[in-house]
C-alpha cells in the first residue's frame, strides 16, 4: 500500500459583476490545506470536497485567474456555493 496523498484545498473568489474569471486566492496541501479548510469553516464559507477539482486547480498559484479550459469545472463549484448560500438564507430550504 502506498502513502495516501496529502489533502489539497483551493480557495476561489468570484465577482459576477466584474465578469472576470474566478480568482484563485489560496492553494495548499497537507497542513496548509487543513488551515484553508479551517478558515472557510470558521467564516461560514461553503465548501466543495472533490479530489479531482482540487487536483486540477492546485496546479495553479494563488493570485492566478482560473484558465478557460477549467471554467466548466469551476462553474459546478460556484453553482453549489450559490445554492448553499440561498439555502442558508432561507433557513435550510432551497427554493
Amino acid at each position: 500500500m502506498g502513502k495516501k496523498p496529502d489533502r489539497r484545498a483551493i480557495a476561489l473568489k468570484y465577482d459576477a459583476e466584474k465578469g472576470a474569471a474566478p480568482l484563485i486566492t489560496a492553494v495548499g496541501k497537507g497542513a496548509v490545506a487543513d488551515r484553508i479548510i479551517e478558515v472557510a469553516q470558521e467564516s461560514g464559507i461553503a465548501r466543495v470536497e472533490d479530489e479531482f477539482q482540487a487536483n486540477a486547480l492546485s496546479a495553479f498559484d494563488a493570485g492566478s485567474r482560473v484558465p478557460k479550459f477549467l471554467y466548466d469545472l469551476v462553474a459546478e463549484v460556484l453553482l453549489f456555493v450559490e445554492e448553499a448560500d440561498i439555502k442558508n438564507q432561507n433557513g435550510g430550504v432551497l427554493h
